[in-house]
């Protein structure tokens, strides 16, 4: 399923998959679903599509488990402005992040 929206639970509504094929009618398919919020694999995500759900009022997770569990992909849906990350290393994204937050406050 890792070319496929991740369904979830939100607000007593849930929501069906749209395929990454579906992305050009993403506002109709939104229209149809009226989700509350939205998990998307870390491989996915782009600040174009963060874009459009916050547009909305949709909040974004961003699904990082697996082979996206790594600082590479935290940065890059933190940097796509994701709303939360779920993640099987917590302490070790906080980490990560404080230690860039050091580095450029030198």
């Amino acid at each position: 399923r890792g070319d496929k929206w991740q369904s979830c639970l939100s607000g007593g509504r849930s929501m069906s998959s749209p395929t990454t094929k579906r992305l050009m009618g993403l506002d109709v398919w939104i229209d149809e679903v009226q989700p509350d919020a939205v998990e998307i694999n870390a491989g996915l995500i782009t600040s174009a599509i963060c874009r459009t759900f916050h547009q909305q009022g949709i909040y974004v997770q961003a699904k990082t488990l697996g082979e996206w569990d790594s600082p590479t992909f935290w940065d890059k849906v933190l940097t796509a402005k994701v709303n939360w990350i779920q993640t099987d290393f917590p302490e070790e994204l906080i980490a990560h992040r404080l230690s860039l937050a050091s580095h450029s406050a030198i």
